[in-house]
């Protein structure tokens, strides 16, 4: 219980990717009637350091220390940094201009299905080596996917499959047992250890990071959490651009813009409100990025009186969601911002879905259908800070519904959502990195799933998730996927009080990718 509420903190606080494995195209936004205040691309990048030597060091800013340094069994954005340099993964998720994403060889050159889409036949690059010096095998993926397994933070990356039959030395084979929509991305983060030396002595092994990788760890000072790559000779892809990445843990958001901005540091990704302090700076460049991470708005169906569902849609009304931008995000919210919590790269959000918007007057006259007499007490208010739990409250009250903001310390409010003790809650920070729509929703809305914080639960969503999961038609799966959001917005379990726009800021002269909520990969950085 205690790591599985580690692993949703960390989601809670905008530093995990891994929401789910069990972005509608997040392209980036541009000014619209819903998002009037989201910019395109700004400071575009110039050539006026063409003709000087290109550096060879990049200082990237780190939002939070590790506590843990096992690459199969971590949670949160400031691992996944280390790792993803560090290590190879089978394969990797490259992100468009558009904010679209494909999948793309890393360990494995090339891949392919049999057994009607049940089993996935990997090959592997033969010429990957660990950094020391043995071979990358099939019995190394086959190692580590296991052991993903066992963790209770990475099992989910690695749920569904049935086993793993290793073939020879370079083919492995993963059996899902019949298709899964959500395979092959939600494996894109199973770091490939060293079998031998990962099990000979794991402490050993945290210290030194074994990997196949772009990068080796060079030096790591677990008291402040800075870390030095350098750049892998040995790897089998595309060298590293960049030689040398120190990694320097700043955890205060102003302290970071002002490092930033005074050339301490040359990269970081912020939300709109650090966007605004650099936007305007002649020295710093700035990229806007895909994100599907969203403010969640959890309504207990199972308690009353929000066991009413007309109450629960009232709510939906209720809420002014363009105040909500402002607050959270400082207005900039991405172009697939929905008030339904769902959106994948790879699976758009389906067009003409009949979604809750700010109308207090249906709100009204559906608190009048429910039987429900007025004022409505729906109990605390969980998650009540920055104004965001405050900014509901008063438009429950105006409706006639009350709720009373309170804030709790993280991993009380965590255990008391995961437990099912409260009635409303708000978390920010939801929802991103699932690649498909089969995986998000399997995840976060299916009953008794770990990350179902809603306790959301409907026999007809669950068959018809598991029906999406199997399905391969595309038109078929289109049509499927939204029927689900069409009974899940219906349902009124909870609502996205905004997706926010996310940004790279970063030093001129510095060739940034387009990647998830910027978190790009080092060895895709150059100058």
């Amino acid at each position: 219980m205690k790591k599985l509420i580690a692993m949703l903190l960390a989601a809670w606080m905008l530093t995990a990717l891994l929401a789910g494995c069990s972005s509608s195209n997040p392209a980036p936004a541009g000014p619209s009637d819903d998002n009037p205040s989201s910019p395109s691309d700004s400071n575009t990048p110039d050539d006026s350091n063409s003709g000087a030597a290109a550096r060879e060091d990049i200082n990237i800013w780190g939002n939070m220390m590790i506590d843990n340094y096992n690459p199969v069994d971590w949670s949160y954005a400031a691992q996944n940094n280390l790792f993803e340099s560090v290590y190879s993964t089978l394969i990797k998720v490259n992100y468009q201009e558009d904010g679209s994403a494909e999948a793309a060889p890393d360990l494995a050159e090339s891949w392919e299905t049999e057994q009607d889409g049940a089993a996935w036949v990997f090959h592997l690059n033969p010429d990957a080596k660990f950094t020391n010096g043995e071979p990358v095998t099939a019995d190394d993926v086959k190692f580590s996917f296991e052991a993903c397994a066992q963790s209770a933070f990475s099992a989910f990356k690695v749920a569904g499959i049935t086993d793993i039959e290793v073939r020879d030395e370079h083919t492995v084979v993963i059996n899902t047992g019949t298709y899964d929509a959500r395979a092959p991305w939600c494996w894109h983060q199973v770091a490939i250890v060293e079998a031998d030396a990962y099990q000979a002595d794991l402490d050993a092994y945290m210290a030194q990071q074994i990997g196949s990788g772009p990068y080796v760890l060079e030096s790591l000072d677990e008291a402040t959490g800075n870390y030095t790559l350098v750049r892998n000779e040995a790897f089998y892809g595309t060298p590293a651009a960049i030689k040398t990445v120190n990694v320097r843990v700043i955890s205060d958001s102003s302290s970071s813009v002002i490092a930033l901005q005074n050339g301490e540091i040359d990269y970081m990704y912020m939300a709109g409100l650090q966007y605004d302090l650099v936007k305007d700076d002649k020295n710093i460049e700035t990229k806007q990025q895909p994100a599907q991470y969203g403010n969640w708005v959890l309504l207990n169906s199972n308690v009353a009186p929000l066991d009413n569902k007309l109450l629960r849609q009232a709510i939906g009304y209720a809420i002014d969601y363009n105040a909500q931008y402002q607050v959270a995000f400082g207005g900039y919210v991405n172009q697939d911002n929905p008030t339904i919590l769902f959106g994948t790269p790879v699976d758009p959000t389906p067009a003409e879905l009949e979604m809750y918007s700010y109308n207090p007057e249906k709100a009204k006259e559906l608190i009048a259908q429910s039987g429900l007499q007025t004022p409505i007490d729906i109990g605390d208010f969980y998650g009540g800070s920055g104004g965001r739990a405050e900014l509901i409250q008063q438009n429950l009250a105006a409706v006639g519904i009350t709720c009373q903001p309170v804030s709790l310390e993280n991993f009380a409010m965590l255990e008391a959502y995961q437990k099912g003790n409260y009635t409303i809650g708000m978390m920010g920070g939801i929802g991103g990195n699932y690649m498909t729509a089969a995986d998000q929703l399997s995840s976060m809305y299916v009953t008794n799933s770990s990350a179902n914080l809603a306790h959301y639960s409907n026999p007809q969503v669950d068959e018809m998730i598991a029906a999406l999961k199997g399905t391969q038609d595309k038109a078929a799966y289109d049509a499927q996927l939204k029927e689900i959001l069409e009974v899940l917005i219906d349902d009124a379990g909870s609502f996205c009080a905004g997706k926010g726009a996310f940004f790279s800021a970063y030093a001129k002269g510095l060739k940034v990718p387009t990647a998830d909520t910027g978190l790009v990969r080092f060895a895709e950085l150059s100058w």
